[in-house]
């Protein structure tokens, strides 16, 4: 037999399945065959592909019916797998070009092999009557002819039939009365519509006498009852009958037993449906694809996660790559590939990117299936969008980074408290073991005289140290709270760099290290804080001088560089080891944290110095050449070059003068008000030792005595007070009635040292604020600017 087909995967496997029993050519010409063909020269059966590229069936059985007739050809039309009406018009198109029968090309082999074994041995019996006829010189008589068709169909596999024009059934096989248990009385005419189903016998006989009345082939599928009473699937196919002269005579055809094979496709369906129903609650997708042709089957689910319309089910394999992302398809491919050399498993997890733009993550699953001759012949697969697994994988990493970051910091963090705790109870103990010591000695009667100097020299040195502790710890706390407060105005800078270069002589010298400076007279103001630049340059002096040994060096230098004024401290120090360089701004971390370094400190200075310099817009950098060569500390602070100097080189430190400073307080009158007897005496002591006539009380409302009785120049007053605080004195004081109280000078002497302490202060109705620990040349400075010049004696020389 001929088949006249491509290379398709369906085909194939019916030609294998054939080749098993019949010879078969496979005709991939449809004009070739239809040239080979004549009277004389025509295969036993022609199967014909229902799709073919160049010529469709139509016109392939209309041009092998030109050759050969029905019976001497019998023509197997291969219907493509689909919808049933798109099948069941193909079926019609097949038999009205001249078809003897259709089958669908993912049919059952058995029925498959029943339908063609059904067509040969109706076109061997052909052949044989022919034959007899060619061999006889006169037609044999018709009882021959019936005897010999009837012993044909009795032993042919498929049960047999003939009707006459009128569609009453004239012959059936003995294949039918053995599986219907009817006889030839039962059987005949119409009789054969009993064993057919009551549910389908009416649809049935329709088709058969709609057929017989068009004179068309036909093929129905019903129910057949067997004699057990069994009902089976059964199909039954006919085409009309010809006499010599073309006139219609009735139908031959056959009924085959399907019943295995409706089965087999119901299981299939109920399975694919379950399948179906289970790719649809998993939010996944399938795919088939036909691996010589590149055609790539999707279903919906695949479809809907790639983003596009549910029917839009076929496409290729190359297209299904362009939907992939771009840093996704060499490894893709490269899976791919391997899969269809090996005929195996192509299993991979990547992004696609949907028809609406948006990247989603699938992990895509198949198998390849090699064809007869081991090469790959169709594969197919399953998806499922994996988008949401790879983002709740990515946060838990994330999560565990992080967990395992912030585990780290709050070791760290645990450590550095620790550290702090044991640095700031080693700073505080250390000076005040210094004055606790050397308060003793100068207790004892047999003291020196020049051990109260030295005595008093130490106990001055270790309070302001532990002073400058505070301070820094203070200005820590509002860095970190964001309070840090900066009066900004244009200055000096030369002239703050000088001063306090000035206070840093003496410590410089009773060490043996020399300062150098080279600080060029800036012809530009820069906007800033007179005090807190002042912080900066005292911190990085100081720290140079603490780092360089005796006999070292520490250099200076202030100059302009464009729009920048920069400061360079540098140093012929210990120098700063390259791991330490980087963390050098950290607050609390110093270039030595055991217990034994050689120099103190909280480690703070240098991070309050970073951010003051930030805080006037500027930048600072450190460098070191190495240990033992030294170090470098470069400060850039913006300048202005179109606006006027300051006309006071300090002009940014705040100082409220009424009149000139008096080199005595001779005459001057101060009350001073402290709830801590300590520091009033101290306060009194210090005012006392510059003339000034001082009367003192313990609290507000003893003060306010004091004042109605006799109205001193200058009031001098704590803040942090039980009963009656300073700001609600003060506020007493103003209310007064009393207009010299109204306008008395007040100082504001407290612990309250914040900026905001400060404003809250002048705020309440003082004239100034400062903070203790007192520096007792500041306070008299102070009182003397604030006294009135009224009633008081001539300054001294």
């Amino acid at each position: 037999m001929w088949l006249i087909a491509n290379s398709t995967e369906h085909v194939l496997l019916v030609r294998d399945i054939l080749a098993a029993a019949h010879p078969v050519e496979v005709v991939t010409d449809p004009d070739l065959a239809l040239a080979r063909l004549s009277p004389g020269v025509a295969p036993p059966l022609l199967l014909v592909q229902a799709r073919l590229p160049d010529l469709p069936p139509a016109a392939i059985c209309r041009g092998a019916r030109a050759h050969c007739d029905r019976a001497a050809l019998p023509i197997l039309v291969l219907l493509p797998p689909g919808a049933e009406a798109e099948r069941h018009e193909a079926a019609l198109d097949a038999f009205r070009a001249g078809a003897n029968d259709v089958v669908s090309a993912a049919c059952d082999p058995a029925e498959l092999l029943a339908r063609v074994a059904s067509l040969l041995d109706v076109s061997r019996a052909h052949a044989a009557l022919l034959a007899e006829h060619a061999r006889a010189s006169a037609p044999p008589s018709e009882e021959v002819q019936e005897a010999r068709f009837r012993t044909m169909a009795d032993t042919a596999p498929a049960m047999l039939w003939v009707t006459e024009s009128d569609g009453r059934c004239s012959f059936l096989s003995r294949g039918w009365y053995e599986f219907t248990g009817q006889c030839e009385e039962t059987g005949l005419g119409f009789g054969w519509t009993d064993a057919v189903h009551p549910d389908d016998r009416g649809a049935s006989t329709r088709a058969f006498l709609e057929a017989n009345e068009q004179r068309r082939p036909f093929a129905i599928d019903y129910r057949l009852c067997s004699r057990e009473g069994i009902y089976r699937w059964a199909i039954d196919a006919g085409r009309p009958r010809l006499g010599p002269s073309g006139e219609f005579l009735g139908y031959i055809g056959s009924v085959i037993d399907i019943h295995d094979r409706k089965q087999a496709e119901a299981e299939l369906r109920e399975t694919n449906l379950r399948l179906s129903e289970a790719v649809d609650a998993a939010e996944a997708g399938t795919w088939r694809i036909d691996v010589g042709s590149g055609v790539d089957s999707r279903d919906r689910g695949f479809n809907r996660i790639l983003g596009l319309p549910a029917e839009d089910t076929a496409s290729t394999v190359a297209d299904f790559f362009g939907r992939m992302h771009p840093d996704d398809v060499s490894t893709a491919l490269a899976a791919w590939r391997q899969a269809l050399g090996r005929c195996g498993v192509y299993d991979i997890e990547h992004r696609i990117i949907r028809s609406d733009g948006a990247v989603r993550w699938i992990r895509n699953r198949g198998q390849v299936i090699a064809g007869l001759e081991g090469a790959p012949l169709t594969a197919t697969g399953v998806v499922t969008d994996t988008t949401e697994r790879k983002q709740r994988d990515l946060e838990r990493e994330l999560l565990l980074e992080s967990e395992r970051a912030a585990r780290a910091e709050a070791e760290r963090a645990s450590r550095t408290k620790d550290e702090l705790v044991a640095t700031v109870s080693h700073e505080l103990r250390t000076p005040l073991n210094a004055i606790l010591g050397w308060a003793q000695l100068l207790r004892r009667p047999t003291r020196q005289p020049e051990q109260i100097d030295k005595g008093l020299e130490v106990i001055e040195r270790n309070a302001r140290m532990q002073a400058q502790l505070v301070s820094d710890l203070l200005d820590v706390s509002r860095i970190v709270t964001g309070k840090l407060h900066v009066e900004v105005g244009p200055l000096d800078l030369d002239a703050v760099v000088r001063a306090a270069l000035e206070d840093l002589r003496a410590p410089a010298v009773a060490k043996g290290v020399a300062l150098r400076a080279q600080i060029e007279t800036l012809d530009a103001p820069v906007q800033g804080d007179s005090n807190r630049l002042q912080q900066v340059v005292v911190n990085l002096v100081s720290n140079a001088i603490k780092f360089t040994p005796r006999g070292g060096l520490v250099d200076i230098t202030l100059e302009r560089s464009g729009a920048w004024v920069v400061l360079t401290v540098r140093d012929s120090g210990q120098g700063i080891a390259p791991e330490v360089l980087p963390h050098i701004f950290d607050r609390f971390r110093q270039a030595d944290s055991t217990i034994a370094r050689r120099h103190g400190g909280l480690g703070l200075g240098l991070s309050i110095v970073k951010h003051l310099v930030e805080r006037h817009g500027g930048r600072i950098h450190a460098s070191s050449p190495g240990l033992g060569d030294g170090a470098i500390f470069v400060v850039e602070l913006p300048c202005e070059a179109s606006a006027p100097l300051s006309s006071s080189p300090m002009s940014g430190r705040p100082r409220a003068r009424h009149t000139p400073p008096r080199t005595t307080l001779d005459g001057v009158r101060v009350l001073v008000v402290d709830d801590e007897p300590d520091a009033l005496e101290l306060t009194r002591r210090v005012l006392e030792e510059q003339r000034a006539t001082v009367s003192t009380a313990l609290s507000g409302p003893e003060a306010l005595r004091a004042l109605r009785a006799n109205t001193p120049h200058v009031l001098v007053s704590d803040i942090g007070m039980p009963g009656m605080d300073g700001y609600t004195f003060i506020r007493e004081v103003r209310a007064s009635g009393d207009i010299a109280l109204r306008d008395l000078p007040a100082v504001a002497m407290t612990a309250f040292a914040r900026p905001e302490d400060r404003r809250r202060a002048l705020d309440a109705g003082f004239h100034a604020h400062m903070a203790k620990p007192i520096e007792p040349a500041e306070l008299v400075a102070i009182v003397s600017t604030l006294a009135p010049d009224d009633d008081l004696p001539p300054n001294s020389a």
